[in-house]
């Protein structure tokens, strides 16, 4: 932020310098329009309306920038008889506060600028914002680009931000409609905007999208940054080192150019594509796959024009039922090797005599992956195989075999080996543990466990940021490596608690179970129960006042009235035990009450998804079904209709609420 007030005083100082024209005034409100470069768009209405008080009772303190009005706007600002004179630079957002607090003018500092430096005075005041949004920021860094002629670099230099965030924030303009949408309304956050915006194709995105703003059933996202990343660079993001094309040729596809030109390949944008290891990834797929069909093509015309026979289709299926099982009695020439003489290995198109490269060579096609490749079948192996043996070969073989075998079995001892001293070792620690030998973890000991626990998937992203004591997102957590670093920058003394810390956000969120049909969330909470035991910590305390705290909150309004018109007395002190076990007591019969408000036959809506009797997680949520049975003294047995068909899921009364019916659902019922 002092980085970008300093662009802003430099900035303000040069056009003061150069202008010498500067002067304050009163305008009338009628005399000034706002700016249309102005990157700020949306203006909360609440807190225009607490500054519109504020001026009413106290006036603007701060005056607003504008400039004399420019002559190509005169004609498209005349209306109604007023012609205005002035265009805010900055301050619009005081100038909508005096008109809602029916001000007649605004103090103002009148100063003659270019087009190019009101755009850079309002892009650099606008930055300074708290609630600048994301786009907003990208289309006044465009807006910087386009009015004043610099660079991407320029503009990190002048807003004291990186070169790699600059082309971050500008790439967000190539976000889809709907990813724009889902953007502002904060159903994804910058960074997965960001892996959408990298996205060339629309339909992409849209998957992308989908993908990224699918929820749990408790509303939490279902991918966090770390997945979305991961999602990207497999479904995305293609490998051009194992293309199956000439990635030099401009003449494959009409209109589309080199790869190593392509403003689409990672290593193009190494600012853009910070994150991503590899400088050879492709981001269009589209491209990509229209390439590798192009080159098939051409491989397939030219090997039919030579008199090859081409095998595809329902005979290429036959030959290759699965897509990673081998070809049944055909052979790839630039895979398969052979024996040759002097044991050396013979790649088989070398082997292959000219006339058996014009006859026996095929085109296959492969029916899985499309890939073209060229093969032999099983004759033709074993006539290569046969032309390249002689009797010192053989020999060679036989002691190659040989040698072979007793590789074999020295291996088959080292790992016996290995496999007997770690059984022996377990054993003798085990008696070691048992005998109280080892009473705590050392350093290596707990390094290794938390490197191993954080690496496993079984916490969310957001609490294991919170755990390893880095700011979130600040890292990327997947990478083996990164995670690591950071383990092994930890500390000594802090390796113990950072183990107990990861133990105890293991439980943070409570389970929520099915029990002989009945669905409720489970009071367990082992780590915490026995970190709290080991730390002398009283938790049935901590539970009593989250009980009371709830129960206060929950008890009807004629409860809470009495309860504060109840006159002082001397209390009774009441020991812990007594009052968990009124606590306890409440609770029960709160549980035990009979349920109000439902009945059999009764229409009513899912408060929150909810599992089946199979434990699967049925994604419920808003939807409406009717009572059809009791369960027990809390569950429903509801039917639902789910993908066009009626099923009974149980639910607890509280995951449920009354529907009231509308006429048509009353007819129809």
């Amino acid at each position: 932020m002092q980085d970008l007030q300093t662009t802003t005083e430099a900035t303000t100082s040069e056009h003061t310098e150069g202008s010498g024209a500067d002067r304050f005034e009163r305008i009338d409100l009628d005399l000034i329009v706002p700016s249309p470069t102005n990157p700020r768009k949306h203006f909360d209405e609440e807190k225009l309306r607490e500054l519109a008080v504020s001026i009413r009772v106290a006036g603007v303190h701060q005056p607003i920038l504008v400039r004399p009005l420019p002559a190509d706007r005169v004609e498209e600002t005349s209306y109604g008889g007023v012609r205005p004179a002035y265009e805010i630079v900055a301050g619009e957002r005081r100038y909508r506060a005096c008109i809602k607090a029916e001000q007649t003018t605004i103090p103002a500092l009148i100063r003659p600028l270019t087009d190019a430096q009101v755009v850079e005075i309002q892009i650099v005041e606008n930055l300074q914002r708290d609630d600048l949004t994301e786009l907003e920021e990208a289309e006044g860094y465009s807006q910087l680009i386009r009015t004043t002629g610099v660079n991407a670099e320029e503009v990190a230099t002048r807003i004291g931000r990186s070169r790699a965030y600059v082309y971050g924030r500008l790439k967000l303009l190539d976000l889809c409609q709907q990813a724009r949408t889902a953007l502002s309304e904060r159903k994804i956050t910058a960074g997965h905007a960001d892996i959408i915006a990298r996205i060339p194709s629309e339909k992409l995105q849209l998957k992308a999208l989908k993908e990224f703003t699918e929820t749990t059933g408790e509303g939490d996202p279902r991918m966090s940054l770390r997945e979305a990343k991961r999602w990207s660079r497999n479904n995305v993001m293609l490998r051009l080192d194992q293309a199956g094309f000439d990635q030099s040729s401009t003449e494959l596809c009409e209109g589309i150019g080199a790869c190593g030109d392509c403003p689409k390949r990672t290593g193009a944008a190494p600012e853009l594509f910070a994150d991503v290891d590899s400088p050879d990834l492709c981001t269009d797929p589209a491209c990509f796959h229209s390439k590798e069909d192009a080159t098939r093509q051409i491989t397939i015309t030219r090997a039919r024009d030579r008199g090859q026979e081409v095998i595809e289709g329902r005979e290429a299926k036959e030959a290759k039922p699965t897509e990673y099982g081998p070809m049944r009695g055909l052979h790839d020439v630039d895979q398969v090797t052979i024996p040759g003489k002097g044991g050396k290995s013979i790649q088989l198109r070398n082997a292959l005599t000219k006339e058996q490269l014009k006859s026996a060579v095929k085109v296959f096609v492969d029916p899985h992956t499309k890939q073209v490749k060229e093969v032999v079948d099983e004759a033709a192996l074993q006539q290569a195989i046969a032309a390249h043996k002689s009797k010192t070969d053989q020999r060679a073989d036989a002691k190659e075999h040989a040698a072979r075998e007793e590789e074999d079995r020295v291996q088959t001892l080292a790992r016996r080996y290995n496999e007997a001293w770690r059984n022996d070792a377990i054993s003798t620690i085990e008696e070691a543990l048992a005998a109280g030998a080892l009473a705590a973890f050392t350093p290596p000991m707990l390094r290794l466990l938390l490197q191993h626990l954080s690496w496993s998937p079984v916490m969310e992203e957001s609490d294991l940021y919170r755990v390893l004591s880095i700011p979130e997102g600040s890292l990327d957590l997947t990478d083996e490596e990164t995670l690591k670093r950071v383990v092994a920058d930890i500390p000594e003394l802090e390796l113990g608690g950072r183990v107990c810390r990861f133990l105890l956000y293991m439980d943070r969120k409570p389970q929520y179970t099915y029990v002989s049909g009945e669905g409720r969330y489970t009071e367990e909470a082992p780590a915490i129960e026995a970190l709290a035991a080991a730390a002398g910590i009283d938790l049935a305390s901590i539970k009593s006042a989250a009980r009371a705290e709830l129960e206060a909150a929950i008890a009807p309004p004629q409860q809470q009235q009495a309860a504060t018109k109840k006159p002082k007395s001397k209390a009774t002190k009441t020991t812990p035990a007594e009052a968990a076990a009124a606590i306890a007591a409440e609770l029960q019969a709160a549980e035990s009450a009979p349920i109000v408000g439902l009945e059999l036959g009764q229409r009513v809506r899912f408060k929150m998804d909810v599992k089946d009797a199979q434990g699967k997680l049925q994604k419920v949520n808003g939807k409406e079904g009717v009572l059809i049975s009791r369960i027990g003294d809390r569950g429903w047995s509801v039917s639902v209709e789910i993908k066009g068909k009626l099923i009974e899921i149980c639910a607890d009364h509280t995951e449920l609420e009354h529907v009231e019916p509308t006429e048509e659902a009353a007819c129809s019922s």
